[in-house]
């Protein structure tokens, strides 16, 4: 998994409550997304956003908070997070599904998100994914050219 710097945290001391932050995820989600189901449950480790939207059941976890403070502020991201995919999906920069994808629930109770890594990681080991520039011959697959 690649580290990420911690230094600089979005809305470091917002004081948006996190009931406001989670209405205006459900109106972005049911008002401007077209969300049929939205709800807002809590699992015992963290918050889960699950939601029904053309057909997809989705779901985003939001850790559980060592205090308020952070609360609001993980709450803050969801929001940022919702509203990129929004302005991706109106400016036509990627379909619905293509933005879900990570976040689709599977019957398994994961999302695609939380399985694909693996497989990927496994693919890679493999050399079972394609070259960036594949050569003049052909793709590389199986870690062979094709020709």
């Amino acid at each position: 998994m690649i580290k990420i710097s911690k230094k600089y945290k979005y809305a470091n001391g917002t004081a948006v409550p996190v009931a406001r932050s989670q209405e205006e995820a459900r109106k972005y989600l049911v008002d401007k997304m077209g969300a049929t189901k939205y709800g807002v449950i809590w699992d015992g480790a963290r918050e889960v956003i699950r939601f029904e939207l053309h057909g997809l059941v989705a779901q985003f976890k939001v850790p559980i908070a060592p205090n308020e403070k952070e609360r609001r502020r993980l709450w803050r991201c969801v929001i940022l997070h919702i509203k990129s995919m929004w302005e991706s999906i109106r400016n036509e920069m990627a379909s619905i599904e293509q933005i879900l994808l990570p976040w689709i629930l599977l019957p398994d109770g994961q999302t695609v998100g939380e399985v694909l890594p693996n497989q990927i990681s496994r693919a890679a080991i493999e050399e079972r994914i394609p070259e960036l520039l594949p050569s003049l011959t052909g793709t590389r697959t199986g870690g062979k050219d094709l020709e």
